[in-house]
């Protein structure tokens, strides 16, 4: 599975892969091989993350505008997309209670994007544990994965 990379004002980051993905329409065939031509969305949101204070569940950010760019993105571009919310802690703490804590941290944007209109159908929770040194996931967070 191949994914496209895209920079968007200065921010690096991954939109989809070219097997089952909306922002992929385009194809075309000649002398039997097929080009997947990517196509951007109409509304590409520009952070990917909600953070969250040590040891809690509430989420820094009013997700009600932090999510506002996504539930457009979902809801009025691209109908089908679903996402993955991966919650994560940091190294403070038992690796079951930051597994615990990345989940619910995960659940509570999840909850978010209920309230805002998304079917839950279309929203998958995981937790990383916890953070580690080598680890690209922010601390204390909840990255969304589309």
């Amino acid at each position: 599975m191949k994914h496209v990379i895209l920079t968007v004002a200065g921010t690096l980051m991954t939109v989809g892969s070219l097997s089952g993905c909306s922002l992929f329409t385009e194809t075309s065939q000649s002398e039997g091989q097929v080009t997947h031509h990517a196509q951007a969305p109409a509304y590409v949101p520009i952070s990917h993350v909600v953070t969250f204070a040590f040891d809690s569940a509430t989420p820094e950010q009013d997700l009600s505008e932090f999510l506002k760019p996504h539930i457009d993105y979902m809801l009025l571009n691209n109908p089908d997309a679903n996402i993955m919310l991966q919650g994560s802690a940091d190294t403070n703490g038992s690796a079951s209670y930051n597994y615990d804590l990345g989940l619910q941290r995960a659940k509570a944007v999840k909850s978010a994007f209920i309230d805002l209109g998304v079917s839950p159908a279309r929203i998958s929770v995981a937790s990383t544990s916890f953070h580690n040194a080598g680890s690209r996931v922010q601390p204390r967070s909840v990255h969304i994965n589309y």
